[in-house]
């Protein structure tokens, strides 16, 4: 997959991993911006009756709604990276290291 500009808009972020998962159901991560449209987003692998496993996120924002529905699926193989601090050549670099520690 590639760049999409969801402009921050919840609905942007769902319809274009629907978009992707509708081509791809194997999609290892993602790294988004913003923590509670990634977790909007990730109603599409409901949707698309995908389950939710074998996934690495980077976000860095700290909106809850993200954190918490990963805490309440409990599942082993999906994991979040979050950073709060830095600048952005060092989260993409940390973001690269952790996805290819997770075979990414």
């Amino acid at each position: 997959m590639g760049p999409a500009d969801t402009f921050w808009v919840n609905d942007v972020a769902l319809q274009t991993v629907h978009g992707w998962l509708s081509t791809d159901p194997d999609i290892a991560g993602y790294s988004y911006e913003y923590a509670d449209g990634l977790y909007t987003a990730l109603d599409a692998y409901e949707q698309l009756d995908i389950p939710l496993d074998d996934l690495v996120i980077t976000v860095r924002t700290d909106e809850q709604t993200l954190f918490c529905d990963w805490a309440e699926r409990d599942e082993p193989t999906y994991n979040i990276w979050y950073s709060a601090g830095g600048n952005f050549q060092s989260r993409v670099a940390v973001t690269a290291q952790m996805m290819n520690l997770a075979g990414a």
